[in-house]
């Protein structure tokens, strides 16, 4: 017989896992990363989470911080077993000022 407890439904793991990337506060952009748009993926499977997040400006300081934080997050407030976290960025001229200013963060001084 099939212990249910020991399941998780896919799409009940990825209601999870939003319902807590909303209550996720960066402590950089002092803003939610789903709010932004910053998450680009999101796949659940039977406890397993991935996450893509894609920033606006240049995070390669930033990134391995948000990643821990973020994977530890989503372990304690999901049922995943595992969370993989993959932080990138894009930059360009023309966004990377709206971007920030979308993140209530005010780049001009």
């Amino acid at each position: 017989m099939l212990d249910t407890s020991l399941m998780a439904v896919p799409n009940e793991l990825a209601r999870q896992a939003e319902t807590a990337l909303a209550e996720w506060i960066d402590p950089l952009l002092g803003r939610d990363l789903l709010s932004i748009g910053a998450i680009t993926k999101l796949e659940a499977f039977t406890f397993r989470l991935f996450v893509d997040v894609e920033l606006g400006f240049p995070a390669a300081s930033h990134a391995p911080l948000l990643t821990r934080e973020l994977e530890r997050h989503l372990l304690t407030r999901t049922q995943a077993k595992a969370v993989k976290v993959s932080v990138s960025w894009t930059v360009n001229a023309v966004n990377a000022g709206d971007w920030l200013a979308n993140c209530g963060n005010d780049s001009q001084g």
